[in-house]
């Protein structure tokens, strides 16, 4: 379990920085992310929503202002429609930005023998290298403690909130072959050891820590095509995803009972949610977040997965309830659901069939259920259904606390020049719509505290996406040795938290220098 997601945001003291000077120096972009507004918030020039904003779509920009424009404009938004202390920030994941499993004694990762030698981007932002795999799981990398040690002083000292997850896709190459990885009941333990670890090394600078990012992507897709061996699809992704809840709440747990009191922080997961509708109305992942709310599975998935499904022990459930102090929320896209017919004598085949629903990206009338996006065909643009979930998140778990931990839009960037790729328009306005939605959960009375954009930078995504698509606010030249350039969004994103509507095209779409210097995998802090 080597692995970190650095969520960052700036804190209140580090408000007043100089921006670039402070990107420059820690080549790991927070300059946009601040937790609280200028002193001096001006909104008169926000525009209202009759306002003719066709000039701020340059005539080179073909893609992005087209998807929006078909739907509507974005609606206007400032960082004063947010509390002070709500946070922004950007997301990243060391496994999609990681240097190659010999740098550092990380060691291979599951992914990595999916993968082959499929080059990553070199960055700051490196696999957690707090395990040598290379001497077996419970032996202290000393290199990789040091470099995130370094890390981690670095970003306190600026001012930028660290949120670390644990555990993002991918688990040690030599736990796969010892007993299967998250199939085996022993990764519990081990999760609970690397845990621990990571606690007593990191707690006194890290304040928020994730378990786990996206549960679902790893145990129920990757135990259904053949991605980490011989997969059973009926039975592997519900026998994963029990130990991976049992691994979550167990270090839960550890943190509670030895570290939360003296190091004053806070423990979550993060889920990947979609709204689904008309009929069944309800956030995605379930299966995930009932136990650690009400300590078991809900009845609809016992009545229909049976005997397949693992049972917790009574000391199980009372440790699976409440094992959160917030909850992640990633969001990206929705859907319309049809109900297909069940039968109690249905042959069990597979976690998918197991739902009984049909997801569908279109209405009775054949309208889309919002603009596709150009990078990711599955993907369709639906903002509004962002306050859907988090309302339903507070009606339904008693209001939790919530960051948004995940957000972003898959842009294009196979083929296309710099210029090209650097006008980003439509990424501003999808960041537009998400963060109106956020904004009417709020005045929902939704305990949403935080968000972050995915993601920092342009990095490979899976899927076979690879490096065709980018999420990122800075672009990656991987040609030439890994140059980085803020794209549009980036600039806008820093004028938006500095209080005001950024003027769309006042600022250079390439900048002349990049903001952060070329690095590889060796580069220090």
């Amino acid at each position: 379990m080597a692995e970190s997601s650095f969520t960052s945001a700036l804190s209140p003291a580090a408000s007043q920085a100089n921006y670039d000077p402070l990107t420059k120096k820690l080549r790991a972009g927070a300059s946009y992310a601040t937790t609280r507004p200028s002193e001096d918030v001006d909104t008169s020039d926000r525009p209202s929503e009759d306002v003719d904003r066709s000039d701020d779509f340059p005539t080179s920009f073909k893609f992005g202002a087209s998807i929006f424009d078909a739907w509507r404009r974005p609606e206007p938004v400032a960082r004063s429609d947010f509390p002070p202390s709500f946070k922004f920030g950007a997301s990243s994941s060391a496994l999609q930005t990681e240097s190659y499993a010999t740098e550092g004694r990380r060691g291979h990762c599951t992914w990595d023998e999916m993968l082959g030698d499929l080059p990553a981007v070199h960055s700051l932002i490196l696999h957690f290298l707090v395990q040598d795999t290379t001497k077996g799981p419970h032996s202290i990398n000393k290199q990789g403690v040091d470099f995130y040690n370094r890390l981690l002083d670095e970003l306190n000292h600026n001012g930028i909130m660290p949120m670390v997850t644990l555990c993002h896709f991918d688990v040690p190459s030599a736990l796969q072959k010892k007993y299967n990885g998250i199939l085996g009941r022993q990764f519990v333990n081990d999760f609970n050891d690397y845990a621990n670890l990571c606690f007593q090394l990191f707690g006194d600078k890290v304040k928020h820590w994730i378990t786990f990012n996206e549960p679902s992507v790893y145990c129920e897709s990757g135990y259904q095509y053949e991605m980490t061996g011989k997969d059973e699809p009926a039975i592997y992704p519900y026998l994963a995803a029990h130990h991976l809840l049992l691994a979550h709440a167990t270090s839960v747990k550890t943190y509670r009972d030895c570290y939360q009191k003296q190091q004053n922080g806070k423990i979550g997961i993060s889920l990947v949610t979609a709204w689904f509708l008309p009929y069944s109305g309800s956030c995605h992942d379930i299966v995930y977040l009932d136990p650690i709310v009400t300590g078991d599975y809900p009845f609809s998935m016992k009545s229909i997965v049976r005997d397949r499904l693992p049972q917790f022990s009574s000391e199980e459930k009372k440790m699976l309830e409440g094992s959160y102090d917030f909850i992640g929320v990633n969001y990206y896209t929705s859907r319309y659901t049809r109900a297909l017919p069940f039968s109690p004598n249905d042959i069990p085949v597979s976690y998918a069939k197991d739902q009984y629903v049909e997801m569908l990206t279109e209405d009775k009338d054949g309208v889309p259920i919002g603009p596709q996006s150009e990078g990711m065909e599955f993907m369709y643009i639906a903002p509004k259904w962002l306050a859907s979930i988090l309302v339903n998140l507070k009606t339904k778990y008693n209001n939790p606390l919530i960051y948004i931990t995940e957000n972003g839009y898959p842009q294009l960037i196979q083929d296309k020049t710099m210029e090209e790729i650097c006008d980003d328009q439509v990424r501003i306005d999808y960041i537009k719509d998400h963060l109106v939605s956020i904004r009417t959960a709020l005045r929902e009375g939704v305990n949403v505290d935080g968000y972050f954009s995915w993601t920092l930078m342009d990095n490979m995504e899976v899927k076979g996406y690879y490096y065709t698509i980018g999420f990122g606010l800075h672009h990656v030249d991987i040609p030439n040795d890994f140059e980085r350039f803020p794209k549009k969004s980036a600039f806008w994103y820093r004028k938006f938290l500095s209080g005001k509507r950024a003027p769309l095209l006042s600022e250079p779409i390439i900048a002349k220098e990049p903001i952060m210097e070329p690095i590889n995998a060796k580069a220090t802090v």
